[in-house]
């Protein structure tokens, strides 16, 4: 078994002037955002339920489809709306009135690209508050109806 040249490497990391414990051997993927994590520190008032790639928040501040927009916002925005079109018209099927469905892509960070998306577009650090802090739009009677539905599978 080769033995490492401790020497050559120390002599080495003088010269380059870093400390080995500073220097950055791998380089690391940019972190996806937690976006359940962020779901999960949402107020008592406001339901999640998991879909296919993302997830349904239930809420008296609206319904909405959230997406992970990390690796390609783009087609996790266009998933997203297409996911709120079909769960708005499978509501219209079970009530008389129904809230819009918001379609929302959590990004990780914000560039020219973000202008381009299907639909509204937030950072992670920003999601329980654009979720929470928004005006109350959907009343108990309609909030218990949708979380029945949705428990259930119709929607």
């Amino acid at each position: 078994m080769v033995q490492p040249d401790h020497e050559f490497w120390a002599e080495f990391l003088k010269w380059t002037h870093h400390r080995p414990d500073s220097m950055n051997v791998f380089r690391t993927q940019r972190a996806r955002p937690d976006v359940l994590g962020a779901l999960r520190r949402l107020g008592t008032q406001h339901i999640v339920f998991q879909l296919e790639q993302g997830w349904l928040v239930v809420g008296p501040t609206g319904v909405m489809v959230v997406a992970c927009g990390a690796g390609d916002p783009l087609a996790a925005s266009i998933w997203a709306c297409d996911r709120a079109d079909q769960m708005r018209s499978d509501l219209a099927l079970e009530m008389p009135w129904v809230p819009f469905v918001d379609a929302l892509v959590v990004i990780d960070h914000v560039d020219e690209e973000v202008g381009a998306l299907a639909c509204g577009a937030v950072p992670c650090s920003m999601l329980r508050s654009s979720i929470m802090d928004g005006p109350h739009t959907v009343d108990d009677d309609s909030l218990a109806r949708i979380t029945r539905l949705a428990l259930h599978h119709r929607v």
